[in-house]
């Protein structure tokens, strides 16, 4: 994998992720489940970030072990 692959699949981790938040916001507006400016919202999102973030911490992984990525860098 390149730097340019592997941004390229940083990037579409990051839609991907943006993509489903909205699915989870349009489907809990439809069922009267979201509620506008409250906290208590977070809770629709725990299974998505958690997947994404290991995703995310999986492809940095790779990254790193190939030489892509330094160790000191990490994702912003």
């Amino acid at each position: 994998m390149t730097k340019e692959e592997f941004y390229a699949k940083w990037l579409e981790l990051l839609m991907q992720s943006i993509d489903a938040e909205q699915a989870i916001i349009q489907c809990a507006e439809q069922h009267g489940t979201w509620k506008m400016g409250l906290d208590s919202n977070r809770a629709l999102f725990k299974t998505l970030e958690k997947t994404y973030r290991g995703k995310i911490a999986e492809l940095e992984r790779q990254a790193r072990t190939e030489g892509i990525l330094p160790e000191s860098e990490k994702s912003k």
